[in-house]
């Protein structure tokens, strides 16, 4: 139901379903999530034999991820109708190593930035790890870069989450150090770093 939701009426569904089934259940929305996530990541790497099967996974991730988003949101807002004991962002607490690959794909970056908006890369009861914070700073700064690079309408608010996210990372012990090792690599191999004298003219 995560990869298949298309509309309000869809998510409400879905929480309905969460709500019955977490009774006897209570691990249904980790269980859930870690498989679809761990599914799009499948899909995303193996080979394809067709463009037209290419677009169509591509699609199915998108709508993973949009779904997931949503559900983010639905839950932080006080509003919402959608109640259920199970909580979206404790499911994913845990899984930013499985999201990082998708910030590559650019049409699939504002919704892995929206989620870490609502889950953080130190959202986590544990410390973050070396290893994450690596991937993560890599991840982000070259998207960083691409996005500087793009110059597309969305661009400056794109720019705003990773920032956000690269914050977060400096948050921990040397994290600060990772940040702008990455950086600095990003800078030195970007060509948005170069200086165009006609943007000054």
């Amino acid at each position: 139901m995560l990869y298949n939701a298309e509309d309000v009426e869809d998510l409400s569904s879905l929480f309905e379903f969460l709500r019955e089934v977490e009774l006897f259940q209570p691990e249904v929305l980790e269980l859930a999530v870690g498989h679809c996530l761990r599914e799009a990541r499948t899909l995303k790497t193996k080979e394809l034999t067709t463009d037209e099967e290419e677009e169509t996974e591509g699609d199915d991730t998108e709508r993973l991820l949009k779904n997931l988003g949503s559900a983010l949101q639905s839950q932080r807002s006080e509003n919402s109708s959608f109640k259920i004991l199970s909580s979206f962002a404790d499911a994913l607490s845990d899984k930013h190593s499985s999201l990082l690959p998708f910030l590559g794909c650019r049409t699939l970056t504002s919704l892995v930035l929206k989620i870490f908006f609502f889950v953080p890369l130190n959202a986590s009861e544990v410390s973050m790890t070396v290893s994450l914070a690596f991937r993560a700073a890599h991840c982000l700064s070259h998207t960083v870069f691409s996005l500087i690079e793009a110059r597309e309408e969305d661009t400056p608010e794109l720019l705003a989450a990773c920032t956000k996210c690269l914050l977060d990372i400096t948050a921990m012990p040397s994290g600060l150090v990772v940040v702008l090792r990455f950086l600095m690599e990003g800078a030195l191999q970007s060509r948005s770093v170069i200086i165009n004298y006609m943007d000054f003219v």
